[in-house]
């Protein structure tokens, strides 16, 4: 297909809330017994806009059909426009991979289809800080920008802020990017890939459907093999939102990958709609604070990806690993810190328990760490807390450990996923369970030291508690479960540096 502007598929920050007051017509689902909370009684459907495809799995979700539906305006894709200038709430759900994993998000967006901006604010951001991205288009003389303010830190009642930014480009349009064009879905239908769908209730409001499939066969470097989907639903304009509104948009793709930008299945509701020039009023001012430019290679780098482009800080993960920016640079003492091999006596111990006991003391008297003890954990918790870390990793750090047991073993965050996944297997087995938890503590407890720059600590103590290490000689290898052992051993190899070196009796 030729290429046209892709829809807002998200643009809020991942949060845990409750679920979404649309009924959590949101699900993934593959029957109509699985819409059964969707919507009045009886309405739920199992809409499967890629049904079509080899990928259903990207387009179906749950709606709500009612068997009355208005005759009246009659359905146009022409309707689907948005107005150029409007702001609302927003609320997102999200499902990154092709697992049962949700999550799900709140804030708020301002679009400014006419002058090329848009905005969206956090209060907080998931790192438990107030929050800005905005984007700004550029021209021909002008690069895009993509801008982040946060807090640096905070001192009492005095927040140090820190903006940063960097330009953002998109593939075969060079260094001027602007926003979705308003149209998009009308666009699409005019290149022959849109499709209505039903006239369906969304929270209250009757929409239309419509839905767009991509299915891209060659791209620029080759054999791609790859389906996109997007869907709109827009208002008619019966309720409280003015027609052609969009009260829910959803985004699929067949080749997912959270940390670059592709979640397989993202749906964003909208609600509490402002339309005209008075919405965005005053909203897109460069920011006051002196903001620091980023240079590309460098933001890159962060980031992991092989080019920062809209698509990309579209995906959720990567919005949460680009709030994590402006902490990237690691401290002196955390440089002294990598750089020394054998830890110093105070932090160590004659043998494993009593080394980690030193060590928990110190844990507990850090300023501002919360702490319990590991058995207070559960897997899936202390995995939640070692995303979050990897997220706020730096790599300069990351660099100083090769040949060291510090360095990490997971190239992105997909692959620190897939450990998860197997992890959570071994843990299901009872008797492994511990073992599990205990490798995790160990492992997130050396993370938070030693991949994270002083700043970047402080970012996580506002937000996150952290286990103390295990006060025990270590686990035996279990009769069954060497897979689970082993990754255990080198999970704990951190702490055994830790353990004073025992001095020679010559006999």
């Amino acid at each position: 297909p030729q290429p046209i502007q892709s829809s807002p598929i998200m643009r809020v920050s991942l949060v845990l809330l409750p679920p979404v007051s649309a009924g959590f017509c949101a699900q993934q689902c593959v029957v109509d017994s699985d819409c059964e909370v969707c919507g009045a009684a009886g309405t739920g459907r199992c809409s499967q806009a890629a049904i079509s495809t080899a990928y259903p799995a990207i387009g179906a979700s749950c709606v709500s059909i009612p068997t009355d539906p208005p005759a009246e305006p009659a359905a146009s894709v022409s309707d689907s426009a948005w107005p150029l200038q409007w702001s609302a709430d927003v609320e997102a759900v999200v499902y990154g991979d092709f697992s049962d994993t949700v999550k799900k998000g709140k804030g708020k967006i301002y679009y400014d289809g006419a002058n090329g901006f848009e905005k969206e604010v956090w209060s907080p951001y998931t790192t438990g800080k107030d929050a800005t991205q905005t984007w700004i288009k550029g021209n021909s003389s002008a690069e895009s920008r993509y801008y982040v303010e946060s807090t640096l830190f905070k001192i009492l009642w005095w927040k140090i802020p820190l903006c940063i930014y960097f330009p953002i480009t998109d593939p075969g349009v060079g260094s001027t990017v602007n926003v979705e064009r308003a149209d998009w879905m009308k666009n699409c239908d005019s290149l022959g890939y849109a499709k209505y769908l039903a006239r369906e209730v969304v929270a209250g409001e009757w929409t239309d459907h419509y839905a767009c499939v991509l299915d891209y066969d060659e791209g620029p470097k080759g054999k791609v093999n790859q389906t996109i989907v997007f869907q709109n639903w827009h208002s008619l304009g019966l309720g409280s939102t003015p027609k052609g509104l969009p009260v829910r948009v959803t985004g699929g793709n067949s080749a997912p990958n959270p940390t670059q930008g592709s979640p397989r299945l993202s749906t964003v509701f909208y609600t509490g709609f402002q339309v005209g020039p008075a919405a965005v009023a005053g909203q897109f001012q460069e920011p006051r604070e002196k903001c620091l430019k980023v240079g590309k290679q460098a933001v890159e780098r962060f980031l992991g990806v092989g080019e920062v482009t809209r698509e990309a800080m579209r995906d959720p993960d990567l919005r949460r690993r680009a709030s994590f920016l402006p902490h990237a640079e690691p401290a002196r003492e955390d440089l002294l810190r990598a750089r020394t091999k054998r830890p110093r006596s105070a932090r160590t111990g004659e043998d494993l328990p009593r080394a980690m006991k030193t060590l928990n003391q110190w844990l507990l008297t850090e300023e501002d760490l919360a702490t319990r003890e590991c058995s207070r954990f559960n897997v899936t918790e202390l995995h939640h807390l070692q995303e979050e870390l990897f997220l706020g990793r730096s790599p300069a750090l990351q660099e100083m450990y090769h040949g060291d047991h510090r360095q990490l073993g997971y190239p992105s965050l997909a692959a620190l996923r897939a450990v998860h996944e197997q992890q959570r297997r071994h843990a299901a087995q009872g008797h492994l369970e511990e073992i599990v938890r205990d490798g995790l503590c160990h492992e997130v407890v050396m993370m938070f030291v030693h991949h994270l720059s002083a700043s970047a600590r402080e970012v996580i103590k506002a937000t996150q508690q952290l286990p103390l290490l295990p006060e025990h000689a270590g686990h035996a290898r279990p009769a069954e479960g060497e897979e689970a052992f082993d990754r255990y051993k080198a999970q704990v190899s951190c702490a055994v540096c830790h353990i004073q070196p025992q001095e020679a009796v010559v006999v």
